[in-house]
């Protein structure tokens, strides 16, 4: 997310909330800590990734969703409902994970509960069971944004990449959303599109179709994630932009130039690059985390896998007691000293 994106995010959320001091003053103590990194750390998050399902009716290629160990299940509205009432300083959610949000039979429920403590919502879908009635749904629902994920501007790239999706049924249930949401100014509607050698040339194109059926803005991710988990490097480093920087920079370049001449809003996204150095860590453990289906708690969603990464069990304790045990305190100290754990270090560059 650029500058300017972060800028609007926020005078959104502090207009929203300017009724709930209490709100944001934890919002100001959480900025202090992240500049302080206090090993324990007495403000809680003001924003939450919390996983609804872990079921998904794709198979793309990079993600992990399809070799995860978790067992496939969706999180009761029942158990959002009790994580959420553990908090008075929440400012927005992300109801997302790795399965896809919408195949959760209670995500609008769990969407409209969040909206009535004034919490912002933001939600990613595949777009695969997106009909008239769901879009109709998803634009009464109170969502603040929704993201469509689109790699490829080919049907033949596109369901290649996400296999079981179909290109033109996904653009078809954009233009749904779009068409729905009329003259609303929300949900803002986005694409996700996740760059790989096999799919890059086609960002252009892309920016052809986004003008066309006239959506807020795409992201263009141009690395992909291996997810805490070195089997994951071996397995994607063929397809990474990264082995050929030079090339990336100057699709990047291109694209920005293009967008700017179609009037297209483009955000070019790259994984938080953080540094071992001062002012320069993962600010995460301070401000958020992911909240597996089951309740365990991770770090980020970068690395979305309890089987990896897990600081706690909301099944079994409150988040006030996770958020300041042991295991979050050293994680933290971690981070803080610069003992970057393997499965941070996707986000670490060297200097």
């Amino acid at each position: 997310m650029n500058i300017l994106s972060k800028i609007k995010r926020y005078q959104h959320i502090i207009a929203t909330n300017i009724r709930y001091p209490k709100k944001i003053s934890n919002l100001s103590g959480i900025y202090y800590a992240t500049l302080r990194k206090p090993v324990k750390h007495c403000f809680p998050p003001f924003s939450l990734d919390i996983e609804p399902t872990i079921r998904c009716n794709l198979r793309c290629s990079s993600c992990q969703s399809p070799y995860l160990k978790r067992e496939q299940k969706d999180m009761s509205f029942s158990f959002f409902k009790g994580i959420l009432d553990q908090f008075d300083t929440l400012l927005e959610i992300k109801i997302t994970g790795m399965g896809e949000p919408l195949l959760n039979k209670n995500f609008f429920e769990m969407v409209n509960y969040a909206k009535e403590k004034n919490i912002s919502v933001f939600s990613f879908s595949n777009g695969k069971v997106i009909d008239k009635n769901i879009a109709q749904e998803i634009i009464n629902s109170g969502l603040r944004e929704i993201t469509i994920s689109v790699d490829g501007a080919t049907s033949k790239t596109h369901n290649s990449i996400r296999v079981g999706s179909d290109l033109e049924q996904v653009l078809g249930a954009i233009e749904m959303l779009v068409a729905d949401r009329g003259k609303l100014k929300y949900p803002i509607i986005s694409v996700w599109f996740v760059g790989r050698k096999s799919n890059i040339h086609e960002i252009s194109e892309l920016l052809d179709i986004c003008k066309k059926i006239n959506i807020d803005y795409l992201t263009c991710q141009h690395d992909l994630t291996f997810w805490g988990k070195e089997q994951w490097k071996e397995k994607i480093k063929n397809d990474a932009l990264s082995k050929d920087i030079k090339f990336t920079e100057e699709i990047i370049k291109d694209a920005q130039k293009k967008a700017a001449y179609l009037g297209v809003r483009y955000i070019n996204f790259q994984k938080n690059k953080f540094y071992n150095k001062f002012g320069k860590e993962c600010y995460w453990p301070w401000r958020s985390c992911f909240i597996a289906t089951d309740g365990r708690v991770v770090p980020c969603c970068l690395i979305a896998d309890p089987e990896v990464v897990s600081l706690g069990d909301l099944s079994k304790m409150s988040f006030k007691e996770v958020w300041n045990n042991e295991k979050y305190q050293d994680f933290r100290r971690s981070i803080k000293e610069h003992n970057i754990p393997p499965s941070c270090s996707d986000c670490y560059e060297e200097n």
